[in-house]
């Protein structure tokens, strides 16, 4: 691990304690930053434990959604496009619209990218549709 990735972590960490964030915040904050560094594997790694920790419907549902972007970065849409689409039913499964309606726009960008305009129209409306700006 470089310097400055060790040092954005425990950065992150202060951070996240001093204003209360969970411990599952702090570390979502992290596979961010990694993810924003844009250093996959690792993010890929981090995503994969900590899910093993969480098992709650929400938390892995966010977890997909990083999975996905992980996915993204190293050029795998195919399974960049099944991370969203398992975080998406378990959006609906627990009635989540606001998180319904950011995950249709991250499958419309993954359609989108994929040069799927049509494809992608149908989620960036479902997006509007659920009031998501």
């Amino acid at each position: 691990m470089s310097r400055h990735i060790a040092l954005s972590f425990i950065a992150l960490l202060l951070t996240t304690q001093l204003i209360g964030q969970t411990s599952f915040d702090s570390e979502l904050a992290i596979i961010d930053s990694t993810l924003n560094q844009t250093n996959f594997k690792l993010a890929m790694a981090r995503i994969d434990s900590v899910a093993a920790e969480n098992p709650e419907l929400s938390r892995q549902a966010k977890l997909h959604i990083r999975r996905g972007h992980a996915f993204g970065g190293i050029g795998q849409p195919k399974a960049r496009l099944e991370e969203y689409l398992k975080a998406l039913d378990i959006w609906r499964k627990v009635g989540n619209e606001h998180e319904q309606g950011n995950t249709y726009l991250s499958i419309g960008n993954t359609y989108w990218d994929k040069d799927r305009f049509d494809e992608a129209l149908v989620f960036y409306r479902k997006t509007l549709e659920t009031g998501i700006k």
